[in-house]
């Protein structure tokens, strides 16, 4: 069984690895033992996955210390994730990945037998359904990555124990998967989007005046198209980032511009 996995692993390690390295992996250096990253499909879980794999290993897909799961093939089907680790593990592994955990049966309770039977075994797993990760076990989904975003009021760094300001969720599909058949809220989506794509490479905050104050410099209130700026008169540097206007003009910048920053 596990010479099959690894064949895969091997494989799967060598067509789908890529030469340009995600940011993702120079935020979060994935030190901790068990880590689970959240998005949707196609924003690069995968590739940073691998990366971080290679990374701890010079490159050497043929590595036996690492190991890489598609969690809905077929060959994985045939056995169970903890089997699989078993072997893995008896054979020296020290890093096993599972990709799209989510579409496996039962993920929750044989990733949670796994982390408590082998611990000197890393365990990094990835999901696009953030509706499923949270619904799996509390013990487990607590510990991915990316599934909320905080910022703190401008003027002081957000302490420990310390309230955040603001709380959104790490991009604005999520709140499609969350609404229940709902209609999201849209504010909310306009204002993810905006903190997704300034916060990568920008320092965000919460101003007195407006809705983010980026490098402690620029306020920004974020709405429709109808927004005024009577939420941010008499502040400067001020800018107003607005949905559904294809064209800015003095002080409003359509909002779908900042997706050029991400």
């Amino acid at each position: 069984m596990i010479d099959n996995i690894v064949s895969l692993s091997q494989t799967l390690l060598r067509i789908r690895n890529r030469e340009f390295k995600r940011y993702f992996l120079r935020d979060h250096s994935l030190s901790n033992r068990f880590s689970i990253i959240v998005g949707q499909r196609g924003i690069g879980k995968t590739t940073a996955m691998i990366q971080h794999l290679l990374g701890r290993y010079g490159n050497d897909i043929y590595n036996h210390k690492s190991l890489y799961i598609q969690a809905d093939h077929f060959l994985v089907f045939r056995s169970s994730l903890y089997e699989i680790a078993d072997e893995f593990y008896k054979l020296g592994g020290e890093l096993i990945c599972f990709d799209e955990i989510h579409k496996y049966p039962d993920w929750s309770m044989e990733l949670k037998s796994i982390h408590d039977t082998f611990p000197n075994l890393k365990i990094l797993a990835s999901g696009s359904s953030a509706l499923e990760i949270t619904r799996g076990s509390h013990d487990l989904s607590r510990r991915a990555i990316g599934v909320i975003m905080t910022i703190s009021r401008s003027g002081k760094g957000l302490r420990e124990l310390e309230k955040p300001e603001k709380v959104y969720l790490n991009n604005p599909n999520l709140y499609h998967a969350l609404a229940g058949g709902k209609a999201p809220g849209i504010g909310a989506m306009r204002e993810t989007f905006f903190l997704n794509m300034l916060g990568v490479n920008h320092s965000v905050s919460v101003p007195v005046k407006g809705d983010f104050l980026v490098n402690d410099e620029i306020t920004f209130e974020v709405g429709g198209k109808n927004k005024d700026s009577s939420q941010i008169k008499n502040t400067e540097n001020a800018w107003l980032a607005l949905d559904n206007i294809e064209i800015g003009q003095g002080i409003r910048i359509p909002l779908w511009l900042f997706g050029y920053l991400y």
